[in-house]
């Protein structure tokens, strides 16, 4: 019968179906491909008119599922939007954003998008706990993908050509976006991949230390902030030195800025650095141990600069010197050679060599005092040169070769790096330090982003979700380098942004809340979002219920509010930025002239100059006083006694008191 939801209410019996009273199911009747009658289950009666549906009822008939329980998708009363206003933020300041849209077009890109949120926040990169880790927040894709529509994305729409225009597009736009030259960091690892059906898989040396074929990688990464530039897939037998071809010639023919390229052993060999230098770049790289110019440093100088502070180099225990000399045995190359002893470190490994070779001496000797004969005995084959068996057969002994010893814990702490710049001693540690970048991005790309293990299953979808996964790791270290700017964590920030939410209103409307924290607020100014950013985002997850929207997801360029001021007296300004800063207040400005006053002033510069006034009042005139009176003398004086025709006070009286009495009104008698 299936599931049956009696969770929910009870519907009407359709009136095509009928119902079994013996068991209560609700069936209908059709005719198969062979004209045979079946009955399906349609659900189960609960009278002889109602029943509960099952799954069979909501495949069969959706209409009638939609007419009895409505839409099916409940909205999430929260949607969680702090993420995804940050990655869209990096996304369009890093030109990413339209770039993505031109080489994999709008709806793809926001598939991209929403599997680079699942990777950054959730820390994995297996679709098939995507739909569920994203059901409350807000995604770029109106609606999530599965896992199965994943797979058929990276096989058929990421295609490889689509993958190195966007790859070239990224390039160009690193080249043109910063002026200045930087060093760039090239380093390779692998991954892990027990896939079928891959030419990429095959035997090599694991990171993981498993016997597991792998596919190798190389990249560059900027050593200015750690930002990746781009990336290369090789096989997993290829060795880092024969994969550097390909990525530095591509790297050259972009016209990209770069002073020179650092990078570590592995690609120490005479045929990279003639290829770096053919190119026109500078290289740093550290030597290994087997190199000529490693053991002419060391014999030439490791007693010379061991504790000695006329070449310490920094509070670390650093000491360094450098020279010119020939690079490998095999050819004439030159470059300049730093030899560098870190005590604390040579120190350390010092004392563990000696550590690890008298426990495995004195382990044996605990054998030999068991009594076990001298053929029984074996020591380690990585203490062999330390140790030696000795003795007759019945009384075995165990020596050290303290001056095997010696050698290997003199030559504890030391290093040489090689430079095709003449560079100083600092200059170069310094430089190859910048080279920690790029291992934090294998450590992040590792890490944090769950790609240490490839489960896809042929060269093409490797090749989509290493791309994809290239593109996270630009918007995290982004991310990265805000939070460090800021003094947080980028983990706990990642997970901190998750309680701004977008919040479902009784009108089945989403609205903001801007109830985040001041570590929120201030990380969100760092990317240029707002209040009014968050309200837009909920305008927009509503307007997506309209069929007609785009797929582009923008972000309007609200204005920034204005900083607030900070407590205490405000800083001095000049009297040029005080112009600028202080706004006017109304009315005329203080000791200026109003417009009567400037006119009169222009009638008067055009009048002929006036004699100057001598003090004291003109001779024949008269002061204020004098005025006065003979104003008065010259009125003519009113005569003694009322003036004709006025009313005394009685008369007025009683004139007004006969005006407030209501008037008689005469009858006069009818004729006859």
């Amino acid at each position: 019968m299936g599931k049956i939801f009696r969770n929910l209410q009870e519907i009407p019996v359709p009136p095509f179906a009928y119902v079994n009273t013996a068991d209560a199911r609700v069936f209908t009747i059709h005719r198969d491909a062979r004209n045979h009658r079946q009955r399906t289950t349609i659900g189960q009666a609960t009278s002889k008119s109602s029943m509960y549906p099952n799954e069979n009822f909501k495949f069969l008939y959706p209409d009638l599922w939609k007419q009895y329980y409505g839409e099916e998708k409940q909205l999430p009363h929260e949607l969680h939007v702090g993420l995804y206003g940050i990655l869209l933020s990096c996304a369009w300041r890093l030109g990413l954003y339209p770039m993505l849209q031109k080489d994999f077009g709008p709806e793809n890109t926001n598939a991209i998008l929403d599997y680079v949120m699942y990777s950054i926040r959730y820390r994995s990169n297996s679709t098939d706990l995507m739909m569920n880790e994203l059901a409350d927040q807000l995604t770029f894709s109106d609606k999530l993908k599965s896992d199965s529509w994943y797979s058929d994305f990276f096989e058929h729409e990421l295609s490889a050509d689509l993958i190195h225009k966007f790859k070239t597009d990224w390039l160009n736009h690193c080249a043109t976006a910063d002026n200045l030259k930087v060093w760039l960091c090239i380093d390779g690892s692998n991954n892990d991949c027990s896939v079928s059906e891959s030419t990429l898989s095959e035997p090599g040396k694991a990171k993981s230390l498993k016997a597991i074929n792998i596919y190798s990688y190389i990249w560059a990464v900027s050593s200015k902030d750690g930002r990746p530039i781009t990336w290369f897939i090789n096989n997993g037998g290829k060795i880092d030195a024969k994969a550097f071809e390909k990525i530095i010639t591509f790297l050259k023919a972009s016209g990209i800025a770069v002073e020179g390229v650092i990078i570590d052993r592995g690609f120490a060999t005479e045929d990279v650095l003639n290829l770096i230098q053919k190119l026109g770049y500078h290289y740093v790289v550290m030597l290994k141990s087997s190199s000529a110019a490693y053991k002419t440093m060391v014999k030439k100088y490791a007693e010379t600069i061991r504790w000695n502070v006329s070449h310490v180099l920094n509070d670390k225990g650093l000491f360094g010197v450098t020279d010119r000399t020939r690079v490998f045995s095999t050819g004439e190359q030159e470059a300049y050679t730093g030899l560098f002893y870190d005590a604390i470190r040579g120190s350390r490994k010092a004392l563990d060599d000696i550590a690890k070779v008298l426990a495995a001496q004195k382990e044996i000797s605990a054998q030999i005092n068991a009594g076990r004969p001298l053929s029984k005995l074996q020591i380690p084959k990585n203490m062999q040169k330390f140790l030696k068996l000795t003795g007759s057969e019945e009384a075995p002994q165990v020596e050290l070769c303290s001056e095997a010893l010696q050698r290997t814990v003199d030559g504890r702490g030391f290093s040489v790096i090689a430079s095709s710049k003449d560079l100083s001693a600092g200059e170069m540690s310094t430089i190859y330090d910048f080279r920690d970048v790029s291992e934090k991005q294998f450590c992040i790309f590792k890490s944090q982003l769950a790609s240490s293990v490839t489960r896809v299953h042929d060269d093409q979808r490797i090749q989509a979700k290493f791309a994809v996964s290239f593109i996270a790791s630009i918007i995290r270290t982004e991310f990265e380098i805000v939070c460090h700017k800021l003094g947080l964590d980028t983990n706990k920030m990642l997970r901190e942004v998750d309680r701004t939410v977008l919040t479902l209103m009784p009108n089945e409307e989403y609205l903001a809340v801007h109830d985040y924290s001041s570590r929120i607020k201030s990380l969100y100014s760092q990317f240029g979002l707002t209040n009014e950013h968050m309200d837009y985002f909920a305008l927009e997850i509503n307007n997506r219920r309209n069929p007609m929207h785009s797929q582009t997801r923008e972000i309007p360029p609200f204005i920034e509010p204005k900083p607030r001021r900070r407590p205490g007296r405000p800083a001095k300004h000049t009297s040029t930025e005080a112009e600028k800063i202080t706004k006017r207040k109304p009315g005329r400005p203080k000791g200026s002239k109003n417009k009567k006053t400037l006119e009169r002033e222009a009638v008067e510069a055009n009048m002929p100059p006036q004699p100057k006034r001598k003090p004291g009042r003109p001779k024949g005139s008269r002061n204020k006083k004098t005025l006065e009176l003979e104003a008065r003398a010259a009125a003519p004086k009113r005569g003694r006694g009322r003036p004709k025709g006025s009313k005394n006070k009685k008369t007025l009286e009683r004139e007004a008191l006969e005006a407030s009495r209501p008037r008689r009104t005469e009858h006069k008698p009818a004729r006859p």
